[in-house]
């Protein structure tokens, strides 16, 4: 059994975590300012995470 402080220590989560939240930030502050949403091939979509190879999911932790 994988105990919460053996995920929360993993730092690949952290990184999908830290990915995600960028994100979803991002996207609530386009929104805010009425800018739209890149389409998802533009350049800069994904801001600092471009040409990175990140994957980009807004929602929640898959378990």
């Amino acid at each position: 059994m994988i105990k919460k402080k053996d995920i929360i220590k993993n730092e690949l989560l952290k990184g999908i975590i830290s990915v995600r939240i960028n994100t979803l930030w991002r996207m609530l502050s386009l929104k805010c300012h009425g800018e739209g949403l890149p389409a998802p091939n533009d350049e800069g979509a994904t801001g600092k995470y471009d040409n990175k190879g990140a994957i980009f999911i807004p929602g929640g932790l898959i378990y």
